[in-house]
């Protein structure tokens, strides 16, 4: 179908108006003002879309000959009567527009862009249009009036409000930092040092017009942005007409891909994170005190130590059983050690300020517009100096993330050390992982509400402890060795849980200890038990394994042709069948 454009004047007397809808739909209509080609109808989808609920809303409460049938047209008065709600008659009445963008080609090296009530971004600027524009020659530049690219444009503003054409380069991150100040309201002074050319506004007229020719040793984005210096709000642009003149290209995009600009790109990566590695930034990060940053450095290096020797333990270890214990131990210092890097470097966390006064004091998650000053060209309008300076409080949700990977390790390991049934087995991992969940959502609740959750964890706790105990029956079969190990590990992970869920109230839920003891205690109980853990996995002797993962199960496979057999009927390393121990008794 062809879009049309369609008015339909409004049914009210004294209102003075038209109410323009734009479809793509077959449908009934007055005389068209202009019909589009096809080829051009996909700019108008994103308009269709409010146009087709008026037009299904005329279908639902019409009869069939009002809406699009083949009978003789409906008086446009009383179907703007019918469809358009008395509210919505009012806001056409008064200024409500309909945003709408035309992009027309005059010529292979022309392109028009007509744009009417465009909208704003972060409602402080206009952006009227992004234009490729190619490397250019000194040939080219000789002759700028018909060889060089240009845009001209002729922007309108409604009464009461000027607008200020900002044209610029993406070079040296200057589109980033623009909306990055944009958004912030910064003056106009501050952004026009990110733009090749400013066009200030016209006293007395609401129209801009100019041309620009644009050049440059590399192919670059060029945009055009409208802001209202004065008023500081989104500029009341009522029309725009922004011509492209390229002789060289299509106009498209091609130039400025991502190849093209890959070593601009590339320098400013290198300089950002050259800027990154000073220790200044380092030790920087909201709600942490350098001392609090050096012990997460500290932890990290602690199990980046235990993860290696871990590593080299299993790659050194001939007995097969030995060796996936090894391989366990290094799975869980791994996982914690990429945790605490992950802290270290300000990452995995959200930073909670402590706002209001006297008893009306309550923790909620910290704004950096308002906590961040700013530089002295540069300054923040909405810093708060108070704001600033309140107590701040870090929440690293990653912590969670990472105890619910070692938490489900430590549990796989147990069942799989006693040989648990696999129901047996899911029932306490859904508890354990469930638990942890609890401690997250408590953790990012600010309100009362978190210490229902915390109620959760604990029940969900002891959940545990019943479900790890209960494996004891099924380590007293396999020996006085593997209940052994396995009492030491359970040991050590119900205690470090229960350690972490009464730790979690002065720390996390009341937020009664500074943040540098809060990360000091965590470290200390992450170190102590994923320590203690590989310490007992390492040290357990093949013999603690199950039957399928034994040395002598190992001997006979080899002996077999080294082919392994899962089908059960290999022995175990008392010559029967484990599996058949556990079913029988």
């Amino acid at each position: 179908p062809v879009c049309v454009l369609h008015s339909i004047p409004l049914a009210r007397p004294g209102l003075n108006g038209v109410f323009k809808l734009t479809t793509c739909l077959q449908m009934w209509t007055a005389e068209p003002e202009f019909t589009m080609a096809p080829a051009t109808s996909a700019s108008c989808h994103s308009r269709a879309r409010p146009i087709l609920f008026i037009w299904l809303l005329c279908v639902s409460i019409l009869p069939p000959s009002s809406c699009g049938d083949s009978h003789p047209k409906p008086d446009p008065l009383k179907i703007s009567d019918k469809v358009l709600s008395p509210m919505t008659r009012i806001f056409a009445a008064n200024a409500f527009h309909v945003p709408s963008y035309k992009s027309s080609h005059p010529d292979p090296s022309t392109t028009v862009n007509s744009l009417k009530w465009p909208l704003c971004f972060g409602k402080h600027a206009t952006i009227l249009g992004s234009y490729c524009v190619p490397a250019t020659t000194p040939e080219q530049e000789a002759s700028p009036k018909t060889k060089l690219p240009r845009l001209s444009f002729s922007v309108e503003t409604a009464r009461g409000s000027e607008a200020t054409l900002f044209l610029f380069d993406d070079e040296d991150d200057k589109w980033t930092n623009f909306r990055t100040d944009t958004f912030a309201n910064k003056s106009c002074a501050v952004l026009s040092k990110y733009a090749n050319v400013v066009v200030p506004p016209v006293k007395g007229s609401q129209r801009i017009s100019g041309e620009r020719s644009l050049k440059g040793k590399e192919a670059h984005l060029w945009h055009v942005v409208a802001v209202d210096c004065a008023r500081r709000t989104c500029p009341n642009v009522t029309s725009a007409n922004v011509t492209f003149f390229h002789p060289t290209t299509d106009g498209s995009r091609e130039a400025c891909s991502a190849d093209a600009m890959s070593f601009t790109t590339l320098k400013s990566a290198m300089v950002e994170g050259w800027q990154a590695l000073s220790l200044r930034n380092v030790l920087n990060i909201s709600g942490v005190s350098p001392f609090g940053v050096v012990l997460l450095y500290l932890a990290f290096v602690l199990f980046t130590v235990l993860s290696l020797w871990c590593w080299w333990r299993a790659r050194g270890e001939k007995d097969l059983s030995k060796r996936e214990l090894a391989q366990a131990a290094f799975y869980l210092a791994t996982v914690t050690a990429l945790c605490y890097l992950t802290m270290a470097t300000g990452n995995g966390l959200l930073v909670l300020r402590k706002v209001g006064a006297g008893r009306g004091q309550a923790w909620a998650y910290s704004s950096a517009v308002i906590a961040t000053r700013g530089d002295k060209q540069n300054p923040n309008p909405f810093f708060d100096a108070k704001y600033a300076a309140a107590r701040t409080y870090p929440m690293f949700f990653v912590r969670d993330a990472a105890w619910l990977v070692s938490v489900w390790l430590m549990l796989h390991y147990l069942a799989w050390f006693v040989g648990l049934p696999v129901a047996n087995k899911q029932m306490a991992q859904f508890a354990g992982v469930g638990r942890v969940v609890c401690d997250l959502a408590a953790t990012s609740i600010m309100g009362g509400a978190r210490w229902v959750f915390w109620v959760l964890e604990l029940i969900l706790l002891v959940v545990v402890v019943v479900e790890v105990n209960n494996m004891k029956a099924f380590a007293m079969r396999r020996g006085k060795l593997v209940t052994g190990s396995y009492g030491r590990l359970r040991t050590v992970a119900l205690v470090s849980w229960g350690v972490g869920t009464v730790l979690w109230v002065p720390c996390a839920g009341a937020k009664a200890l500074s943040s540098d003891v809060d990360v000091c205690a965590y470290a200390l109980l992450d170190l102590a038990s994923v320590g203690a853990f590989t310490y007992v996995l390492l040290n357990a002797g093949s013999d603690t394994a199950p039957a399928t993962r034994n040395a002598e199960n190992q001997r006979l496979t080899e002996s077999a042709g080294g082919g392994v057999d899962f089908g059960g009927s290999r022995t175990g390393m008392r010559g029967e069948d484990d599996l058949g121990d556990l079913e029988d008794n």
